[in-house]
């Protein structure tokens, strides 16, 4: 009878041991896994700063010019194809005239204002004409 008690008592010692080895086990694999999960979101708060910091426009300082002098610093980047306008000098005229005198032509009334000349009214696109006079 000593003999099973005795069995019984080591076995309800070895559960209660393996129990409370389980329990250490999970709780230190727990707090690595909480720490690897902490270093790795601050390593991403890091590089997000920095990315951050990197981006926004610095302010140089000079030390050897006042700062009232009036002088900036101006930064500028490339403008992209469908940025760009161009044109040709031959296709640009400049008239001048007076406020009052200005009123809107039909085709009709801009060919009569060259007489005497052969004149032809082009249009390139609805919005684009040309009066192209031809002289001797």
């Amino acid at each position: 009878m000593k003999d099973k008690q005795l069995l019984s008592a080591m076995f309800d010692d070895a559960a209660d041991f393996r129990e409370q080895l389980l329990g250490e086990t999970l709780r230190r694999v727990q707090r690595k896994r909480r720490v690897r999960y902490g270093g790795q979101a601050l390593l991403t708060l890091i590089i997000a700063g920095f990315a951050i910091w990197w981006s926004l426009p610095h302010l140089a300082t000079f030390h050897s010019q006042p700062h009232a002098s009036g002088v900036q610093i101006v930064r500028t980047i490339s403008l992209s194809a469908e940025q760009l306008v161009t044109t040709h000098p031959e296709s640009v005229v400049i008239i001048s005239s007076d406020k009052s005198t200005l009123a809107v032509l039909g085709d009709d009334q801009l060919l009569d204002l060259v007489p005497g000349e052969t004149k032809l009214l082009v249009w390139h696109a609805p919005h684009e004409a040309e009066l192209v006079i031809v002289g001797p």
